[in-house]
């Protein structure tokens, strides 16, 4: 659910859906982990034409992953398949086509082809595949098995969005080199700041200039960020 805007995922989510929904009338397909995102569609319904929820996630996500790993699927795929959303994007589809389907993140991809769309596009935002085979690089036995092979079947589901995609986009330069065999359908959507919105108050301060990291920090990326930001960068500053 791409609300609220609380969370690095949502974040960019909601301003997408914010941008597209000043130029299309949107349908939202979405998945539902918790009873709060149900409760959630309520402050993004003002963007959109329509909003379908599915269950996901949990217990049933967990038995789904393990269940899809045994498959020969990655354990994403499982943890985010519900059967329930398949079938309302297929309903959804029924008697028309859609202009553009927008996929979010690669473990969104089964529904996206489900979608009946005239075009189709796919935002990876990471290569998610590369965070799981550098988890790999760290781990030992079997949860270093278990990451490679994540890694390994993560990188054919995003290989399937630039096989089956008109255009995926990334959220950097970086990560579309990590996909460069594939570059001719590949666009970087960088992350920004609404600067209007986001204005420094400097009543109450003493003048001095402050800075904040946040994010997810049982997250191993955003500890890494941290740090390298911490060792490297806040010296010479």
């Amino acid at each position: 659910m791409p609300y609220p805007p609380d969370k690095g995922e949502r974040l960019r989510a909601f301003q997408e859906l914010k941008a597209l929904s000043q130029h299309f009338r949107v349908t939202l397909a979405t998945l539902a982990h918790t009873k709060e995102d149900n409760q959630s569609a309520a402050g993004i319904r003002h963007l959109c034409e329509r909003i379908v929820v599915a269950p996901a996630g949990g217990r049933k996500g967990l038995i789904r992953g393990g269940l899809g790993m045994l498959a020969g699927r990655s354990v994403t795929e499982g943890y985010f398949h519900s059967p329930s959303l398949e079938k309302l994007v297929t309903n959804l589809s029924h008697g028309r086509e859609f202009p553009v389907a927008l996929g979010y993140s690669s473990s969104t991809l089964p529904y996206l082809l489900r979608a009946h769309a005239a075009h189709r596009v796919m935002d990876l935002v990471d290569v998610d595949s590369e965070k799981w085979l550098a988890y790999a690089e760290k781990a030992s036995w079997l949860t270093k098995w278990l990451y490679q092979r994540e890694g390994e079947k993560v990188r054919l589901l995003e290989e399937d969005a630039l096989i089956n995609c008109d255009a995926v986009l990334v959220v950097s330069q970086a990560e579309s080199e990590l996909l460069a065999g594939f570059s001719h359908k590949i666009g970087v959507l960088s992350n920004g700041v609404d600067t209007d919105y986001f204005q420094a108050d400097e009543e109450g301060q003493d003048g001095k200039p402050s800075l904040v990291f946040t994010g997810t920090m049982d997250y191993r990326p955003n500890i890494d960020g941290v740090c390298w930001f911490a060792e490297k960068v806040w010296p010479d500053l």
